[in-house]
C-alpha cells in the first residue's frame, strides 16, 4: 500500500512505508523482500522525478541481486537501467 500512495497519491507517508518495510527486511535477513522494497523505491524515485535516486536504487537492487544469485531481480534492474537511458517508461516487472 505504501508503494500505492507514493505513487498514486504522491504521498510522504507511502514512500516512508516503503523504506520502512526495506529496513524491517534487511534487518530480518528477507532478502527477496528488501530487493522488491528497494525496487520500489527506486520506482517511486523516477515517479516523482528524481532520476539521480532512481538510478542509485536501481543499481543498487543489481549489485545485491547479482551478490546473492537472484538472476530474475538482476534482469530486472539490468531492464529498468537500460529504459533509463533509453527514456522509454519503466514499470513493476510482472
Amino acid at each position: 500500500l505504501g508503494y500505492i500512495d507514493a505513487t498514486r497519491f504522491k504521498s510522504t507517508e507511502g514512500r516512508a512505508r516503503v523504506v520502512e518495510a526495506r529496513r524491517f527486511a534487511s534487518e530480518h535477513g528477507y532478502l527477496w523482500d528488501e530487493l522488491q522494497a528497494i525496487y520500489m523505491l527506486a520506482l517511486i524515485d523516477y515517479q516523482s522525478g528524481a532520476i539521480d535516486e532512481a538510478r542509485a536504487g536501481f543499481r543498487e537492487v543489481l549489485q545485491l541481486a547479482a551478490r546473492t544469485g537472484n538472476r530474475t531481480q538482476e534482469e530486472e534492474a539490468q531492464a529498468a537501467l537500460r529504459a533509463l537511458d533509453a527514456g522509454t517508461p519503466i514499470t513493476i516487472p510482472s
